[in-house]
């Protein structure tokens, strides 16, 4: 009876202990598949993404040619607000670095009270490589890369003061336009963003992005000035691929 009873009581801690180590070894390759999710970009992906568009114009000075470039005058207009967004697709290089390329809606321009309002409706294409940084936390990645765009509808309005301080704007014909005013259709810009990827496919990032271009068709020789885009991103995407 006793020799019953031992065996009963070990067959028990045998079954106790099965179960537990079952229960870990569940948990940890749950726990594994979860990491594995958000850092794996084994796979092609495609998405879309919505945010708001912060842009503007930035002004440098090259009336002293002698004077270091970080040391000259400069400074930049008002900011556009808008709401941007668009079509997101990353192919896969290695286990920590994808190409990236977008096609996004976006609204540019610059505000200036008391001078002139410029509305740029454009489609833009960041082309980009991006980084998944392991090392500092997983999901989060770093990019950089070129952005062109196009102009695709462009209107300006004089601003002036009414009352009340309350801005008046009033839109400029294009007959009205002189030559010297006609902005560039095209830019070319230098982008670098970050990025935060869920396990469930949602996203979360910002970029900056810097022109590389003369804003304005018919720059005076004269002209001391040098008239460049800037921007800020900030969204919300999802990776589609995680529905199929």
């Amino acid at each position: 009876m006793i020799k019953i009873i031992n065996i009963s009581h070990i067959m028990r801690y045998r079954l106790l202990l099965s179960t537990l180590l079952l229960s870990v070894f569940i948990h940890t390759n749950s726990t594994y598949a979860k990491i594995k999710q958000v850092s794996n970009i084994s796979e092609p992906s495609f998405g879309i993404k919505v945010g708001a568009s912060f842009n503007r114009f930035n002004y440098t000075s090259s009336k002293y040619n002698k004077v270091s470039h970080w040391q000259r005058g400069s400074g930049s207009s008002g900011n556009i607000l808008w709401i941007m967004g668009g079509l997101t697709g990353e192919y896969p290089l290695s286990d920590q670095v994808a190409a990236a390329a977008e096609i996004l809606y976006e609204r540019k321009g610059s505000y200036a009270v008391g001078y002139i309002k410029i509305k740029q409706e454009s489609i833009v294409l960041p082309i980009s490589i991006k980084y998944y940084a392991k090392s500092v936390s997983e999901g989060i990645s770093l990019q950089v890369g070129l952005q062109p765009s196009f102009v695709f509808s462009t209107k300006k309005y004089k601003l002036t003061e009414g009352i009340d301080t309350k801005v008046v704007e009033e839109e400029i014909k294009k007959e009205d336009l002189r030559e010297e005013d006609k902005i560039q259709t095209f830019d070319l810009a230098l982008i670098s963003g970050i990025e935060y990827s869920f396990a469930n496919g949602l996203k979360l990032g910002a970029t900056i992005t810097m022109g590389l271009l003369e804003q304005y068709e018919n720059k005076k020789k004269d002209d001391k000035w040098h008239i460049k885009a800037a921007g800020t991103r900030v969204y919300m995407g999802y990776n589609l691929a995680k529905l199929f």
